[in-house]
């Protein structure tokens, strides 16, 4: 029987759009490219939801892999929060799935820098029953560690729990875990997801991009 729903964040509950965030600075379409290099596809910004080093190192690694567009780099780190963009219907997607009886735990990627600095911005933390963020550990998906250390701080059991992700890697280390899951390559598809086993949100709307 299922008794926990287990969410990522980024794509399930609120957008991540680097995109269209570098997008908004301007540059030329290969100053564009060189940044988006060496930041947003850098292995650094994976490296940096794991955590472990401080922000300005991390920062230093990025301008690092292209010396020459620091100013660059520098100014989109500046504000890279704005990368994420809180779902409308987030919070109320999770007061329904616990109105119903379900616990509601999250399971993230998240920088140190951006997760506290927006934490106290997102309308559904308050209403989740825990949360294990990958920078808290040093542990990120999809490594099997942090869906561990989720299971034995909740005392959870991964044949009791779905986890919705939309990253098709994290899917596959929860299965093999045993946990129940649901990819959310849309808003639409997590909702048809999780009524697969009876849990309802009452919403059948595709995700809005404002």
């Amino acid at each position: 029987m299922i008794h926990n729903v287990i969410f990522d964040i980024g794509n399930v509950l609120i957008r991540f759009d680097w995109e269209s965030y570098l997008k908004s600075f301007g540059f030329d379409a290969e100053t564009t490219r060189r940044v988006a290099d060496a930041v947003f596809r850098s292995e650094t910004w994976n490296d940096r939801d794991q955590g472990g080093k401080e922000e300005e190192e991390y920062r230093d690694e990025f301008v690092s892999h292209d010396p020459a567009c620091e100013r660059e780099i520098r100014l989109v780190m500046e504000h890279c929060e704005k990368t994420c963009v809180e779902y409308p219907f987030a919070a109320e997607w999770i007061r329904t799935i616990r109105g119903q009886g379900y616990r509601v735990y999250l399971l993230s990627n998240y920088s140190k820098y951006m997760f506290e600095l927006q934490r106290d911005q997102f309308s559904f933390y308050p209403l989740v029953d825990g949360a294990v963020i990958s920078y808290q550990y040093e542990q990120r998906k999809p490594g099997e560690a942090i869906y561990r250390t989720l299971l034995n701080k909740y005392n959870l059991q991964p044949e009791e729990c779905v986890f919705v992700d939309d990253m098709l890697p994290n899917i596959q280390t929860a299965q093999r875990l045993g946990f129940h899951t649901v990819q959310a390559e849309s808003h639409e598809a997590a909702v048809e997801g999780l009524e697969r086993f009876g849990i309802h949100s009452g919403m059948r709307k595709e995700r809005k991009t404002e």
